[in-house]
């Protein structure tokens, strides 16, 4: 395999068709069991794989390098094999930021509550704390330990009895 997406389960992932749509070489969906996540990675045998649920963090200790920003934000989504050396990044960071500068979507100062706790929201936490957002919760699961913008409760923004809005107008 060259190039591929890693991760279980795999049959909601539009990454193939997407991929060839943008005139891509052959793109293989791999769903691994997280056994054998480390045999895959040890055997160097791709250019480059994305990285899906439940990974993003998983791979991290198995990767030769970790960028900064996917250090930030505790998520890796994207492995490329540089000659034998494995250079995990983050690229959702990049996307958010556009997402929310396009829709002219300012975090600073505001309350923001993450969906989830996998890790992307990882990566929405850092963004949230890049952008100086005021206060950052996390709803629909616990944050992991040292997660960036971590409030110590999940699901809460800091005030009793609300867990906060999302979008725009939050705050």
């Amino acid at each position: 395999m060259r190039y591929g997406l890693i991760g279980s389960p795999l049959g909601h992932s539009h990454s193939p068709f997407l991929h060839e749509r943008m005139g891509g070489e052959g793109y293989a969906l791999l769903e691994l069991p997280e056994s054998a996540l480390a045999g895959f990675f040890a055997a160097k045998e791709f250019d480059g794989v994305n990285v899906t649920i439940p990974y993003k963090r998983a791979v991290i200790p198995l990767l030769d390098e970790v960028d900064d920003t996917a250090r930030e934000c505790g998520a890796v989504n994207t492995v490329i094999n540089r000659g034998g050396r494995l250079v995990g990044y983050n690229t959702d960071l990049y996307g958010m930021r556009f997402a929310l500068d396009a829709a002219g979507i300012s975090l600073a100062g505001k309350r923001v509550v993450v969906l989830g706790s996998g890790g992307t929201s990882h990566t929405a936490r850092a963004l949230a704390a890049r952008r100086s957002a005021g206060r950052t919760g996390c709803a629909g699961g616990a944050p992991a330990r040292g997660a960036p913008g971590r409030t110590g409760r999940p699901g809460r923004t800091g005030r009793p009895g609300r867990t906060g809005r999302a979008g725009p107008h939050a705050g």
